[in-house]
């Protein structure tokens, strides 16, 4: 649980230096002295937070520290995150340290790779910008195994072919990237899982 928890801070961190970074080697957009300021979305944050396991309780605290940090013009933030309990599969999106709860299926199960591409075809189309973050968060799972494990669901997951044809599609092969993605999960720090994302 600490080791969760330090990892998903870690995370959250690093993320911030890079936001931080960007803005500062990017130049705003300004179209001449007498107007405001253009600026769309530098990044658009996703977390996809399966917690329809043992990491229930978890997924609850990796939410309040994602809501801390909370949201800006320059970085939006959404958030699928699915518990132990009955119908409890919720979309946010934040506004500012706000939740902003969104239409999404009462109970969804995490481990078809159908519910991660629609999350992330949704949240792309209401929360464009000009880079993309992407977080997958489970318990389980390996380079051969796969990704998001859900005890409600039909007790695989979402496989290492899976997730690169669903990536594919969602980024017209690769024309609108994702630009990171970070996996949070028991063994996916490997070659294999590298090769199926590369």
């Amino acid at each position: 649980m600490k080791k969760m928890k330090y990892f998903t801070s870690l995370l959250i961190l690093l993320f911030e230096i890079s936001i931080l970074l960007q803005a500062a080697i990017t130049p705003l957009a300004v179209e001449n002295q007498n107007q405001s300021t253009v600026m769309n979305a530098q990044w658009t944050a996703m977390y996809y937070l399966c917690g329809d396991n043992k990491m229930s309780a978890s997924q609850q605290q990796v939410l309040q520290q994602i809501q801390s940090v909370g949201s800006t013009n320059e970085v939006q933030i959404a958030v699928l995150i699915d518990q132990n309990q009955e119908d409890d599969t919720y979309l946010y999106y934040l506004e500012e340290n706000q939740l902003s709860q969104q239409s999404w299926e009462e109970e969804s199960a995490m481990d078809d790779p159908e519910t991660l591409k629609d999350f992330i075809e949704i949240v792309m189309n209401d929360l464009p910008a000009e880079q993309y973050y992407l977080q997958l968060s489970s318990n389980k799972g390996s380079g051969w195994q796969g990704v998001c494990y859900d005890e409600r669901g039909d007790g695989t997951m979402i496989t290492m072919s899976e997730l690169s044809d669903l990536l594919s599609d969602v980024t017209n092969q690769g024309v609108q990237k994702i630009d990171v993605i970070a996996v949070e999960t028991c063994l996916g720090g490997n070659l294999e899982f590298a090769y199926q994302l590369k």
